[in-house]
């Protein structure tokens, strides 16, 4: 028996590598390159402190990968001998006034770690404008990971054990046994009309290169970010443009951005940034991702993971991998 995964993204590619282990033949098909889209755009933030606000199963499935992440790395590392940006550097997130700080002063799902910081003490931890700080919170289980990295070594770890990653080669139709694995553009393939639709959310992101260690942890405020890779180069985003299908960067949103970050991080980030990106975030009209077999079908769905895709990739590989092996009679 074969299975056909639909997108060499990082949910693709791990979903990949957790069935060849368990002896599943795999053939990885996309219609770009390996990586070519969200997974390539991505920052790599690992936060469920700033993403999930309520109870809910996507919120315990999102600590639980953020507690899974170092094994997963440690794994690939050590199947594919390649090198990953991974760091658990702890996340600092800013009110501005009052009316954030009461959003701050919300309670957390359980299982996120949160620890109270003073104004004055959050200028210990990143290099931000402590004078417009009204109050901060610190999350320190929280990390970063380079998705390119990730993706290089998930494609190395596939093809050691036997998996086919065809390029440019897009799946039209759905046929099982098959994962649907292709983030915004899942509901272009025919055979998916039952599903919740997918959709692509662009967002833009800014590139400085900035000194080694000059920001050790995630910085948050409201929906913008920042985090550094471990070479200093620093990511600065994003915005949200629900149902845009063109990845080229716009120059206003790009200005937006700048001024944001200058905002925030103006001892590191006061000036014009060196590189400009944007990238399609896979949403989907299920307001959650879409982790399931379709009713009655060899068929499985892994997308709509919106800003997440990186952080949830080692749990959706997990239940994904577990499902379709069962349903194989592998064991």
């Amino acid at each position: 028996m074969q299975v056909t995964i639909a997108g060499a993204g990082i949910i693709g590619l791990s979903i990949a590598w957790r069935l060849a282990q368990r002896g599943v033949r795999v053939v990885v098909r996309d219609k770009g390159r390996v990586a070519g889209e969200a997974s390539w755009a991505g920052a790599g933030m690992l936060a469920p402190g700033g993403e999930f606000r309520s109870e809910s199963r996507w919120t315990r499935l999102a600590i639980e990968s953020l507690a899974e992440y170092g094994a997963f790395v440690e794994e690939l590392t050590m199947a594919t001998g390649m090198r990953i940006d991974y760091r658990v550097c702890g996340a600092l997130e800013l009110a501005m006034d009052e009316e954030e700080k009461k959003a701050l002063d919300r309670p957390r799902p359980e299982g996120i770690v949160v620890e109270e910081v003073t104004a004055a003490g959050a200028g210990y931890f990143a290099p931000v404008a402590k004078d417009a700080i009204r109050a901060a919170r610190w999350f320190p289980n929280e990390a970063v990971v380079d998705p390119r990295d990730m993706c290089a070594a998930l494609a190395g770890a596939c093809r050691a054990l036997g998996v086919e990653i065809r390029e440019n080669d897009a799946v039209a139709r759905c046929e099982g046994p098959a994962v649907i694995a292709s983030g915004a553009w899942a509901s272009q393939i025919a055979g998916m009309e039952a599903a919740p639709r997918s959709f692509p959310v662009k967002g833009h992101l800014l590139g400085y290169r900035c000194k080694k260690e000059s920001l050790p942890p995630i910085v948050r405020h409201g929906h913008h970010y920042a985090l550094q890779r471990e070479n200093g180069f620093t990511i600065f985003g994003s915005d949200e443009r629900p149902d845009v299908w063109d990845s080229t960067p716009d120059p206003e949103s790009a200005r937006h951005l700048a001024e944001a970050a200058s905002a925030l991080l103006p001892r590191l980030l006061d000036r014009a940034p060196d590189e400009v990106w944007a990238g399609l975030r896979p949403g989907s009209t299920a307001g959650e991702p879409v982790v399931e077999q379709m009713p009655g079908k060899d068929i499985w769905l892994a997308y709509g993971h919106f800003r997440n895709g990186i952080l949830l990739a080692p749990v959706t590989a997990r239940l994904i991998a577990a499902s379709i092996v069962s349903s194989l009679g592998r064991g």
